[in-house]
């Protein structure tokens, strides 16, 4: 019996447990479905392949690196850890290696996504004798004189965010001309993150983006990865503006998942706290993950008073920590140097932090594609894994613990986008008119509203008209800086005043 069963057998045993444990659901191993490429890879890739130990792709990988290959729009939709970072990164690569020309711009919601994949780039370009790929990172941690060089000499592959294409590239176009104009990829990383109101400005992102494409004769083919969404066909074709062909089947293996639906008797934060001491000293690598940051560091800072011996074994993770900060606790998660991990939703998703055992949701994640993206941290490959959600005293979380056949039945969310919402859309419209002047043939882009944004945007002063009539132009020269696309209000540096060193950031 392997130690994740043992803990679980142990749990169920103990009497200061057992009557905790409303139900146990057993998600059924799945067995891996492979298939071969109908042309070959160049050899790089191959070598690479080779080197990480990956004999064969899996089904969903090759049917979407076939449809990329043929030119069409790809949204992949697969469990965590099923390789799908894979399919773009090869498409790519295949994609250079037959012509170096080529560019692609990798988007991701968050810069630890960014620096995994560089990683994984790094890798590949010294196995590339006649050509080295290059690869750079361009958001707000990168430095000015890198960012000064990779407009200058861009390399093949530009890694970025949402915030950074709308705050640092598209505006200043111009001097990202030969990157621009030789752009043929764009990679949308954990698409089901673009929803609601970060999801519609990232859109309208989308949408600015594209218009300046065309403009230098551009053409992209866009490549989206998601955690398992409903309709992923539409999300992305809302998101984007382009149609899309989706890869719903995962070929990837699964290992037998446990998941405990757990009713507290006193304190929940003090339950799941103990659970997470116990899944430790039962040899489970362990993740724990909060819904607050003050709860995130609350619950790190009893496991280590009352474990002085886990001081150096367990780290909390949250946002707002400094760049470095993070870095160092996702490498040491990887490389095993941790034993568990108390997080947000920062560590949700897909950031490779190597093989996790046990999986503790503190309160129910607010979506079932939330649960199911944070319970797929753990499990990685044929491994067994176990997921404990622990119910807050609210009544959604009540519910749920409660009514587990409902639970478990239940589909994944249908992502929203509002494309009509007017704040965004005012928001938008005069940055995209500041990268280049807005006209009549934008409204295929905005739709049948477009003229009144116009007419109101006008009235309000953010537009004027040009002296034919026909082009539209911003009244401020940088409007972008206006635009806050993830929330409400300013972020604000954390200061300690006695070293004034900055210790993390706050929203």
């Amino acid at each position: 019996m392997d130690r994740v069963r043992n803990f679980l057998e142990f749990l169920k045993r103990d009497p200061g447990y057992s009557s905790r444990i409303v139900h146990v659901e057993e998600i059924p191993h799945r067995k891996a479905e492979f298939r071969d490429p109908k042309l070959p890879f160049p050899s790089p890739i191959n070598s690479y392949l080779s080197s990480q130990g990956i004999p064969n792709l899996y089904s969903h990988q090759v049917e979407a690196i076939e449809a990329i290959r043929e030119g069409k729009n790809v949204i992949v939709t697969a469990a965590t850890g099923s390789g799908k970072s894979l399919i773009y990164n090869l498409s790519v690569w295949e994609r250079v290696l037959k012509d170096p020309e080529t560019r692609a711009l990798y988007i991701f919601p968050t810069k630890a996504l960014t620096q995994d994949q560089l990683t994984s780039i790094e890798e590949f370009a010294p196995l590339c004798e006649d050509l080295k790929i290059r690869a750079d990172i361009y958001d707000g941690d990168t430095s000015a004189s890198r960012r000064a060089k990779i407009k200058r000499i861009p390399p093949h592959i530009v890694l970025t965010n949402p915030d950074m294409l709308q705050m640092g590239i598209l505006p200043f176009h111009s001097a990202w001309r030969e990157f621009l104009s030789r752009l043929r990829f764009v990679v949308l990383d954990e698409l089901h993150t673009y929803r609601g109101v970060f999801g519609t400005h990232v859109a309208h992102i989308m949408r600015r983006m594209k218009r300046i494409l065309t403009l230098y004769g551009s053409k992209a083919q866009f490549i989206a990865s998601s955690a398992t969404i409903d309709a992923p066909e539409e999300f992305a074709r809302n998101l984007t503006g382009e149609e899309f062909l989706a890869v719903k089947k995962d070929g990837a293996p699964s290992g037998k998942k446990y998941f405990v639906l757990w009713e507290s008797e006193a304190s929940s934060y003090t339950e799941a706290t103990n659970v997470f001491l116990e899944s430790l000293d039962c040899g489970l690598k362990t993740i724990l993950f909060t819904k607050a940051r003050r709860i995130t560091e609350l619950v790190s800072s009893w496991i280590k008073e009352e474990r002085p011996d886990l001081a150096s074994k367990v780290a909390s993770y949250r946002a707002g920590y400094l760049p470095s900060e993070r870095r160092e606790i996702e490498a040491d998660l990887f490389g095993g140097k941790l034993a568990g991990v108390v997080s947000t939703s920062a560590l949700e998703l897909g950031i490779d932090v190597g093989e996790l055992d046990c999986c503790i949701l503190l309160g129910y994640p607010g979506s079932i594609v939330s649960t199911w993206q944070r319970g797929g941290r753990v499990g990685r490959g044929t491994k067994d894994a176990l997921i404990i959600m622990i119910g807050l005293d609210d009544a959604l979380d009540q519910y749920l613990i409660h009514h587990p056949e409902d639970f478990f039945s239940r589909r994944w969310e249908k992502m929203i986008i509002n494309l009509e919402n007017k704040p965004i859309t005012y928001e938008h419209l005069p940055c995209a008119a500041a990268e280049h002047p807005l006209s009549g043939s934008d409204r295929a882009i905005y739709g049948d509203g477009f003229s009144s944004f116009l007419s109101s945007l006008e009235k309000e002063g953010k537009l004027f008209r040009d002296k034919e009539g026909g082009k539209w132009y911003p009244r401020r020269k940088y409007p972008q800086r206006d635009i806050n696309i993830r929330s409400i209000g300013d972020a604000f540096a954390i200061i300690d005043l006695e070293t004034g060193k900055t210790v993390g950031d706050v929203d």
